[in-house]
């Protein structure tokens, strides 16, 4: 009796990306090319690229994880330049990571004064915001 043909479901076969294209991917969304860019250079095994949504579904896994290392290469960039005092980065921090607010209302000193800060809680409860009046690196 002769061997079963396995059956094959109806369509095309799946798309099985290399080990080569995986690595392609991921170092062209690092680089922060276009994902229609990187799409066209991931062809089947007839020579056309895939369609948007396979191209998607199938590297989604590479197109995240470089994403998340182009975050947290920025992140660590910024915190470090903070660290090292450059008031712009030491600002950006305060403002978007932390919530302060940039207070320029009627100053015409051209210094940074920030207003804002971590919630303080008092004894009986009542949360209210501890500010600083003044976060400049010249108090006046």
């Amino acid at each position: 009796m002769a061997a079963a043909k396995e059956k094959r479901g109806r369509g095309r076969p799946a798309f099985v990306p290399t080990e080569q294209q995986k690595g392609m991917v991921f170092g062209m969304a690092l680089w922060n090319i276009p994902l229609e860019e990187i799409r066209k250079k991931i062809l089947t095994d007839k020579g056309v690229p895939l369609s948007k949504n396979a191209f998607r579904e199938i590297f989604r896994a590479e197109i995240d994880k470089a994403f998340v290392n182009i975050e947290t290469n920025l992140a660590t960039a910024l915190y470090l330049r903070g660290m090292k005092g450059s008031d712009y980065a030491a600002t950006f921090i305060l403002t978007h990571k932390f919530g302060w607010k940039k207070v320029v209302e009627g100053l015409d000193d051209g210094d940074i004064h920030v207003v804002g800060g971590l919630p303080s809680i008092y004894e009986d409860g009542e949360t209210e915001v501890a500010g600083v009046e003044d976060a400049t690196d010249n108090p006046s």
